[in-house]
């Protein structure tokens, strides 16, 4: 008797309301997870425009001191970069990369 009565009551309430806080809450974690891709996108293409400038910078060898063998009795045998040259290298090709940022 007491399912009958509940089931011809007409102020059951109505599932819009349930729907629509669904719907946003859907909504608002779709946004969150796009932004999270987005956000990781772009870590991950600043990751590889800086080890491509520094890879190319890291080949500013001074020869002079490479080929003449300066460090030959050295204990600690050190390539010798040629810092000036690197640092150059290094922020030219940081300046002349561009970020596509999405």
């Amino acid at each position: 008797m007491a399912i009958g009565s509940w089931l011809n009551n007409k102020n059951r309430g109505s599932l819009i309301p349930l729907s629509f806080g669904f719907f946003l809450i859907a909504m608002t974690l779709s946004f969150i997870s796009i932004n999270i891709s987005a956000a990781y996108a772009a870590k991950k293409e600043l990751t590889n425009i800086g080890e491509a400038a520094i890879n190319s910078a890291a080949h500013s060898i001074n020869l002079l001191f490479y080929y003449g063998e300066i460090n030959r009795f050295d204990s600690k045998k050190r390539v010798p970069l040629d810092c000036q040259e690197a640092s150059s290298k290094f922020y030219s090709l940081i300046k002349g990369l561009r970020f596509q940022a999405k």
